[in-house]
């Protein structure tokens, strides 16, 4: 303690120094953990850049410029694509009252557009919204939800009207919103899946019941094709119906004609002087109409008798982002 005391400086520039040694010997052992850490990324970028030697299409000018093309052509692709998934207008409406009114109108006009082109509906049927169709408040964010289904259902019936369908059995829809639980008893309304948000757009599930012939559904095909919107078909199930109608069979009535060798004759002039004829000269002998048999003809045989079948088809209206 003693020597500590005569020697204090000493002591004190020692101790300073082990310090500084320790902190020396820190940085050193970092420095040489970073120095590894530099390595192990030195070397994985040297094996990328020996991987891109070794392949066989080599990153020069000439093959970094037909990427470019490649990647420009992509661009205009998707460009092209999204003209394809126009989205529907939603119908416009102002207020709770204003979208019943609109509901409304939009019902008539397809019932009137269905009676035009022979379509058979369901009796007082409102394509899907029957359980609003007896409400009267609505939330702001299910009306948006539902003018923008209304208006791609009014899409979906004219496509239907114009194919000429047989009869409409039923339209189905995602839930919009808390409105669609007020009304209970109407579940046939709805489909069990929800409204997805992706990142490609929204996506509203439908399905579409309707009765018809082959001709009549290419025809609907068709028109999804051809429609400007997002209308892309899931699955189609198609099953058969029996006819509600058929005709009776049976005989039908012809004439038959005289036979031959006795044509009809006119009874004979009477003598002159006013003399009558004698009873039953010269009248013809009666053919009345008799039920003609039922022969086998010849000739060409129905080969395809078509019934007219169920449609159940499953759609997914896209909407893409921002649009």
């Amino acid at each position: 303690m003693l020597w500590i005391k005569r020697n204090l400086f000493f002591v004190l520039g020692l101790l300073v120094a082990v310090g500084l040694l320790g902190h020396a010997i820190y940085l050193l052992l970092d420095k040489f953990k970073q120095d590894t850490l530099v390595k192990d990324e030195l070397e994985t970028h040297w094996s990328s850049l020996k991987g891109f030697y070794g392949m066989e299409v080599f990153p020069n000018n000439e093959n970094l410029k037909a990427l470019a093309n490649d990647q420009a052509k992509l661009t205009r692709f998707i460009s092209e694509g999204r003209a394809l998934f126009n989205p529907v207008a939603p119908v416009r409406f102002s207020g709770a009252q204003g979208f019943k009114t609109a509901l409304d109108n939009a019902v008539s006009a397809l019932n009137a557009k269905a009676n035009k082109a022979g379509v058979l509906v369901p009796t007082n049927y409102y394509y899907s919204f029957q359980g609003q169709a007896q409400l009267l408040n609505f939330s702001l964010n299910s009306m948006r939800i539902m003018a923008h289904q209304l208006a791609e259902i009014q899409q979906f019936c004219d496509i239907l009207f114009d194919a000429k369908i047989n009869r409409l059995e039923a339209i189905q829809r995602a839930r919009a919103g808390d409105d669609s639980t007020l009304a209970t008893g109407l579940e046939a309304d709805y489909v069990a899946e929800p409204i997805r948000a992706t990142p490609q757009g929204t996506v509203y599930p439908y399905q579409l019941t309707f009765r018809c012939f082959s001709s009549e559904l290419a025809a609907v095909m068709e028109g999804l094709v051809k429609s400007p919107h997002g209308f892309i078909v899931k699955s189609l199930q198609v099953e058969p119906v029996a006819l509600e109608f058929a005709p009776s069979p049976g005989a039908f009535d012809v004439p038959v004609p005289p036979t031959p060798g006795t044509p009809p004759r006119l009874p004979p002039r009477g003598p002159r002087g006013g003399t009558r004829p004698m009873p039953g000269a010269g009248v013809a002998p009666f053919n009345p109409l008799r039920p003609a048999a039922k022969t086998n003809l010849g000739g060409l045989q129905t080969v395809l008798n078509e019934k007219p079948f169920r449609v159940v088809m499953r759609i997914e209206a896209v909407s893409p982002p921002g649009r």
